[in-house]
């Protein structure tokens, strides 16, 4: 049907092609990249943990995530939240994404976290390929010098000035062979500050180098999948970015912006056993003052 249409002069080429290529079931590039296993220092819930509460008790805070002894920062983290008990037996319920951003202040009016949420969460900034610009359009990320950028412009929302700094990759293939993959939409840097990095597959992460010295890396971690997943809870999947600090530092200081994060903490459940799964959304800023 595509075919004939675009034969016919009815749909232009990189229509045609995006959506021949929807057609392909895998990203290539992305296949390549293997998960590991949930790493020791992700959230991870204390037992007696009460399921009504959104506010979780979890064996370390999210926030100290941040402030881990390393060289890297981690920039970007978001997933499932591991049961107390193990994943045998039990759903993944609590769910969570740490966003970091580069921000400035033009007066006293801080937004609250649920509206910066909107700006970054609800429309995220993310990368594009325009088919017919590309030779390898199944790889998405070895076209790193071809992405085009959506919205990734900074957002004024009230008297703070957002710059985003990570991405999602809008890709051209499906993600059936690995739906976690289109679950947790596989982040990367932000556009701006990957010109001056080379970016290469690394077994089980996707690095960033500038002058052959990496920079930064994305991983993702997969527990296993059952042959039938709720769609409408977490699955046992995270993502994280992690970016090396004086890297960053000295990047924001080059623009006059500091670094803050947005923490959205997610409990989805079932108030009877086959009614509608709903969601309490708890949200904070963190490291962002006037």
């Amino acid at each position: 049907m595509l075919q004939h249409f675009f034969a016919s002069g009815d749909i232009q080429e990189d229509f045609y092609l995006q959506y021949t290529y929807a057609t392909l079931p895998v990203d290539l590039a992305l296949w390549k990249i293997n998960p590991r296993r949930v790493p020791d220092w992700w959230p991870k819930l204390s037992s007696g943990v009460n399921p009504t509460l959104i506010q979780v008790r979890l064996e370390q805070t999210i926030e100290n995530l941040i402030e881990r002894p390393n060289e890297n920062l981690l920039l970007f983290a978001e997933g499932a939240i591991p049961p107390a008990e193990g994943w045998n037996g039990s759903e993944a319920l609590y769910s969570f994404s740490l966003i970091g951003f580069a921000y400035s202040v033009v007066g006293s009016q801080i937004p609250t976290a649920e509206e910066v949420a909107e700006e970054i969460i609800d429309i995220p900034a993310s990368v594009a390929l325009i088919p017919s610009k590309v030779s390898h359009p199944f790889n998405f990320l070895d076209n790193y010098h071809n992405f085009y950028p959506i919205r990734t412009n900074p957002r004024h929302i009230s008297d703070l000035v957002v710059y985003p700094l990570i991405v999602r990759m809008r890709g051209l293939t499906i993600s059936l062979w690995q739906f976690f993959r289109d679950y947790h939409t596989f982040v990367l840097l932000e556009p701006d500050i990957q010109k001056e990095l080379s970016a290469k597959l690394g077994g089980n992460s996707y690095i960033y180098e500038k002058d052959g010295t990496e920079v930064a890396f994305i991983c993702d971690w997969l527990e296993g999948l059952k042959e039938r997943n709720d769609s409408d809870l977490p699955l046992p999947h995270g993502q994280w970015l992690e970016i090396d600090e004086t890297f960053l530092e000295s990047l924001l200081a080059s623009k006059g912006l500091r670094l803050g994060y947005l923490l959205k903490t997610t409990y989805k459940y079932k108030q009877y056993k086959y009614s509608d799964v709903e969601s309490l959304n708890h949200y904070r800023l963190i490291n962002v003052s006037g």
